[in-house]
């Protein structure tokens, strides 16, 4: 009876430990056996999908290179147009072209020649043109190449550069004010019709001055001059009153 009482009473004081052992241990730092996944494992964020970039974000797509202004549109010259147009050579003023020819009262003759060529000249995106230009005096004939810019559509003679007698072109080309020009040119002594040279030359677009760009430049070389006189007038001056002064007596 005493020993029942005694297991008794062991039992209960066991069955109570172990009751408050495991009321004070929380389910979450309780292991888990393999295999097992607990309940709130499957409601919390996995550590790794927390941390990794969302696979829905696109990155951003980056700006597109900015395009170029197109250069303003305008109507092409044309061979008829450079052959009805003025021309500005041998400082007479202007000679007006129909069909490409025009003679003066000097009975010179002037001709607009083939090739004609086509390209930027003053570099505004624009084409212009160039082309030889023939001056026929008593029988002997003189090449220039002459620039024209397109204005709206509309021919305007800008530059010209004298080329030889008798020089023929060949081919023509223009960019970016750069010129090149293929041309068969006479030695002495070559009969007509037979050149004995071809020769390639480059060129730059020079612009004709315009009216008051001359003036001005005249202008500033009277005022170069003026100021270059002054001085000796200074110093002839300044000698006179030297020479008008007594000398030191000894």
């Amino acid at each position: 009876m005493i020993f029942n009482s005694k297991r008794t009473l062991f039992t209960a004081i066991l069955g109570l430990g172990l009751g408050a052992g495991i009321s004070g241990c929380s389910v979450s730092s309780l292991p888990f056996l393999p295999g097992e996944s607990p309940e709130a494992s499957s409601a919390s964020p996995s550590p790794v999908a927390a941390t990794s970039p969302a696979a829905s974000i696109e990155p951003a797509a980056s700006p597109s290179p900015a395009q170029k202004p197109k250069p303003p549109s305008r109507p092409p010259l044309t061979v008829e147009k450079l052959k009805n147009t003025e021309y500005y050579i041998l400082a007479d003023g202007p000679i007006k072209l129909t069909k490409g020819t025009f003679t003066d009262d000097k009975k010179r003759v002037f001709t607009l020649e083939e090739p004609v060529a086509y390209g930027d000249l003053n570099r505004d995106g624009i084409k212009d043109a160039i082309a030889p230009l023939t001056i026929t005096i008593d029988g002997r004939k003189f090449t220039y190449l002459v620039g024209v810019i397109n204005e709206g559509g509309n021919p305007r003679h800008a530059s010209a550069e004298f080329l030889g007698e008798r020089a023929k072109v060949k081919t023509l080309s223009a960019n970016a004010g750069k010129i090149t020009v293929k041309m068969d040119k006479y030695s002495p002594g070559d009969r007509d019709g037979y050149p004995s040279q071809t020769v390639t030359r480059e060129y730059t677009f020079k612009p004709f001055k315009s009216a008051e760009e001359e003036k001005k430049e005249k202008d500033k070389a009277k005022d170069s001059n003026a100021k270059d006189k002054k001085p000796e007038a200074n110093k002839s001056s300044t000698d006179k009153k030297e020479d008008a002064k007594p000398s030191p007596s000894p």
